[in-house]
This record gives structure tokens, C-alpha cells and sequence, in this order.
């Protein structure tokens, strides 16, 4: 796994638990760096058929990184 992001497994974090309440199973990855990059190499690496982003009404993710988001990873991107 490259040094930019790493998963961490279940145990009493928060994730965890918001997943076992609603009953999902998900990896969580915790990336730092350039966002786009660490965007690819995570849908790289776990074969995402989509990568799904979330925004702030007006701004956010998409805004800022967009482009380079859609550029960097070979799968369809959504943002909600």
C-alpha cells in the first residue's frame, strides 16, 4: 500500500461503528497529499468501478480539485 494512505481496520473508531449500525461493510482510507493523486492510486489499488465525492453546497471537493480528480483516476466520477 503505498505510504499516502493507509486503511485501517474495524475495531471502536467511529466509521466502525456507523457501519455495523446501519449494517455495511466498507474500507476506510485515510489519505494525505495531493488530492487527485492519492484519489487515483486508492481507486487503483482497490479496482473502484466508481469513485463517489461529497462537496459543500457552493465549493468543495469538486471545485477545487475537479479537473484534476476526473484526470487522475480511469473510472467515472460522481459528486453528491
Amino acid at each position: 500500500m503505498p505510504d499516502s494512505f493507509r486503511s485501517r481496520p474495524g475495531g471502536d473508531t467511529p466509521y466502525f461503528l456507523l457501519q455495523q449500525d446501519v449494517g455495511i461493510k466498507a474500507d476506510v482510507l485515510i489519505g494525505s497529499g495531493d488530492v487527485p493523486k492519492v484519489l487515483g492510486q486508492a481507486a487503483k489499488q482497490t479496482n473502484a468501478d466508481l469513485l463517489v465525492t461529497g462537496c459543500y453546497p457552493y465549493g468543495g471537493n469538486l471545485r477545487t480539485h475537479g479537473y484534476g480528480i476526473i484526470c487522475a483516476v480511469a473510472i467515472p466520477v460522481l459528486n453528491v
